[in-house]
């Protein structure tokens, strides 16, 4: 925005400098009048301060610049709606001769000042003060070329816009061909897995192998590619039996351990219901009481104990008994820390010692996958309780998968001793997930 001030005696005056300075388009932004002290020692003036846009002061420099002093003088005398009409032609006309900037450098970016609400402020248009003449413009050569001017021809562009919709076209056509829409035996497979809750970088990398190693036939065969994809999840699911099984260890420590309530402690004694010279060492709950059925039932010995070293003196008296000896530790609260201390403790005391994570299968995958990302470099493995009651297989394939190195041990299936704990299988988690 460009702004200037015009001093004058007259107003009529004053919006005719404005009128050939700025040209028609500009704007009053100000009015003051002054009169001198008591009118006796200045002469009354009037002072207007207008403004014009950048573009517009550009276009009128252009058309200064063709016009000489008679010439801006006979053509600036028009009503402003003319002289506005031609400036905006003569602009949008080739020209021969480089323009310089003219006003278009001066003052750009100077703010304007507006007068307080008490103070005369003038109309926006230069015409409600100044009725011009209506002149022609006969004598301004420069000018004349109004109504010359014509619009170009457009086979050029037409043949171009051709051109380019075939090019455009060609384009789709190689790109229809080198995006080809999977198979309907994947697209089938695909669905499926999602409505299981499979990670989707799983079912990812699965479409991949199912791609390179199946024919074309084959994926668009949906039992085809669903065997395909059973034979690639069982090798996903890693199981082991758990240490206390084996017939070749002897007397051995298995240290249970969660962070939140998930069954844990039933767990261990369905467990110890199964096997002879077992014994459950856990940390003393005043809030759980001392009286458990299934040690009167089943005749488990449970012994309880204050602290870390009352935990590796015991599981040490019991090892030397000849007992298989189930650690039921609950973190609660414990830090990290605490915890990686006491389970590097028992494993230099013990040779045989095995450390598993107790899953909720009634849990969701993000707080089981905290869990273990957690403590995962502290953990031979995992078990899963309440499975007879998971509505959500596709978590545990998902841990699985991401968890590799920590193989299910064996899972809860029931509230009925002993029937209730079985050794993990694949074909357990993929039959709750297909329903097979």
């Amino acid at each position: 925005m460009y702004v200037q001030k015009f001093e004058s005696e007259t107003l009529d005056g004053a919006l005719k400098d404005i009128k050939r300075e700025l040209g028609p388009d500009a704007i009053i932004l100000k009015t003051v009048s002054n009169k001198g002290i008591k009118g006796a020692f200045k002469k009354s003036k009037i002072e207007i301060t207008a403004a014009i846009s950048e573009k517009n002061i550009s276009q009128k420099s252009k058309v200064d610049k063709v016009l000489n002093d008679d010439e801006k003088e006979s053509f600036y005398n028009s009503e402003s709606q003319h002289i506005s009409k031609m400036i905006k032609q003569f602009d949008n006309e080739p020209q021969n001769q480089q323009v310089s900037d003219g006003y278009g450098k001066i003052s750009l970016n100077k703010s304007a000042n507006i007068i307080p609400s008490d103070k005369k402020t003038s109309s926006s248009s230069l015409d409600s003060f100044l009725a011009g003449t209506k002149k022609t413009i006969e004598s301004t050569p420069h000018l004349k070329k109004e109504q010359t001017f014509s619009l170009p021809s457009t086979h050029d562009n037409i043949d171009k816009i051709n051109e380019l919709e075939q090019t455009i076209f060609a384009l789709k056509s190689e790109f229809a061909e080198f995006v080809k829409p999977d198979p309907v035996g994947i697209q089938h497979l695909m669905t499926t897995l999602r409505s299981y809750k499979i990670s989707e970088a799983y079912i990812r990398t699965l479409v991949k192998k199912a791609m390179f190693e199946l024919k074309k036939e084959d994926q668009n065969d949906h039992l085809h590619v669903f065997e395909f994809a059973l034979r690639e999840m069982l090798e996903v699911i890693k199981t082991e039996m758990p240490l206390f099984s084996s017939a070749n260890i002897g007397p051995s420590i298995t240290v249970f351990i969660s962070d939140i309530p998930c069954g844990q402690s039933s767990m261990g004694y369905k467990i110890a219901a199964l096997k002879k010279d077992v014994a459950i060492v856990r940390f003393r709950n005043k809030r759980n009481g001392r009286f458990n059925l299934t040690e009167t039932v089943f005749g488990v010995n449970v012994y309880e104990v204050e602290s870390i070293s009352d935990v590796v003196a015991k599981c040490g008296n019991l090892v030397d008994e000849g007992k298989t000896v189930f650690v039921d530790y609950k973190i609660e609260g414990n830090e990290f820390n605490d915890t990686k201390r006491f389970l590097d403790g028992m494993r230099r005391a013990f040779s045989s010692i095995e450390v598993l994570a107790t899953l909720s299968s009634l849990h969701s995958e993000q707080i089981s996958r905290n869990f273990l990302s957690k403590y995962q470099n502290l953990l031979n493995g995992s078990v899963v309780s309440f499975v007879d009651s998971c509505v959500d297989f596709g978590a545990l394939f998902n841990l699985s998968e991401s968890f590799p190195a920590l193989p299910y041990k064996f899972f809860g299936t029931g509230k009925v001793i002993p029937e209730d704990i079985e050794s993990a299988t694949a074909e357990r988690i993929l039959d709750g997930i297909f329903n097979l």
